[in-house]
C-alpha cells in the first residue's frame, strides 16, 4: 500500500498523530494548514502543529487561510 500518495488536511495538536501514522504507513506528498498565527504577549508569529510535524518530516506544507470546497 506504499504507492498511495495522500495529501494531509488538518492544524491542531491532536491530529498530529495521525499525520505521523500515515506518514509511517502511506506518502503523504502534502500538507494543508492554517496560516502562521500571532502566539503569546510578543504575538510572534507561530506554525501550527501540523505545520512543525510536516516540516520535520519533510513534507511540503501549503498554508491558507481559506477553506477548501468541493
Amino acid at each position: 500500500m506504499r504507492n498511495i500518495k495522500i495529501v494531509f488536511f488538518g492544524t491542531p495538536d491532536f491530529v498530529v498523530p495521525v499525520l505521523e501514522s500515515l506518514t509511517n504507513n502511506f506518502e503523504v506528498v502534502g500538507v494543508v494548514t492554517a496560516p502562521d498565527q500571532p502566539s503569546g504577549r510578543k504575538k510572534v508569529l507561530t506554525a501550527s502543529p501540523v505545520a512543525l510535524a510536516a516540516s520535520q518530516a519533510g513534507i511540503k506544507t501549503f498554508k491558507t487561510d481559506k477553506p477548501v470546497s468541493y
